[in-house]
């Protein structure tokens, strides 16, 4: 690994075996608002073990078969997503305590947005997004920062690191939400979700060392 100057740039490069599914077998709890998110464990095939309204579930792993899983769905009358690490996925050698490097790889977003909930009905516009992610991990600092391609991005990371765990925020559409997952000095895998009264989104990204 060749420790860089922090300067961002946005090299691509491939990751992943990232699948979909239309279906889930459970009833998770509904706290009665318009819409909820949290962290929770998948199963190694990505499935959930809840039974929700149309859930679509989304499973991403880089080339080590190490990753995440998300799902959204409707549970009731409540907007609900869920994203959580694969079981087994860890990166284990702590990153150094110095120097930094660019980690450029890709995202997944899925979100309901424009919710609206009326007694026992609720309505919203289902969307997806995904493509390339460019971060900056500061060892010294121990700083991930960095945001999705574009002008505009879709996700800008907010993280932070103490050994290989990280944590921190992430934005989307002017929401901010919660940030979870694992570094090392060649790789970070983060889970994400974040919502409020009219929005939900979960997502992930594994984001590699040129």
């Amino acid at each position: 690994m060749k420790l860089l100057p922090l300067i961002m740039i946005l090299p691509i490069i491939g990751v992943a075996a990232c699948s979909e599914s239309p279906s889930e077998p459970g009833t998770p709890p509904n706290n009665g608002g318009p819409a909820h998110s949290a962290f929770l464990t998948p199963a190694a095939n990505g499935g959930f073990g809840l039974t929700l309204i149309d859930p679509r579930t989304v499973r991403h792993t880089d080339a080590a078969g190490i990753g995440y899983a998300l799902v959204i769905g409707k549970n009731g009358n409540q907007y609900v997503g869920y994203v959580g690490l694969l079981p087994g996925t860890s990166l284990t050698a702590s990153p150094p305590s110095a120097g930094g490097v660019l980690l450029s790889g890709t995202y997944t977003l899925r979100e309901f947005n424009n919710i609206v909930q009326s007694g026992n009905t609720a309505t919203a516009n289902d969307d997806e997004s995904s493509g390339v992610i460019a971060l900056v991990a500061d060892f010294g600092a121990g700083t991930v920062t960095g945001a999705t391609a574009g002008s505009n991005p879709e996700l800008t990371v907010n993280g932070t690191f103490s050994g290989s765990t990280l944590s921190g925020t992430v934005t989307h559409a002017g929401l901010e939400g919660q940030l979870v997952g694992a570094i090392n000095a060649d790789e970070a895998i983060g889970t994400f979700h974040g919502h409020n009264d009219t929005m939900v989104y979960v997502g992930g990204f594994i984001a590699l060392s040129p």
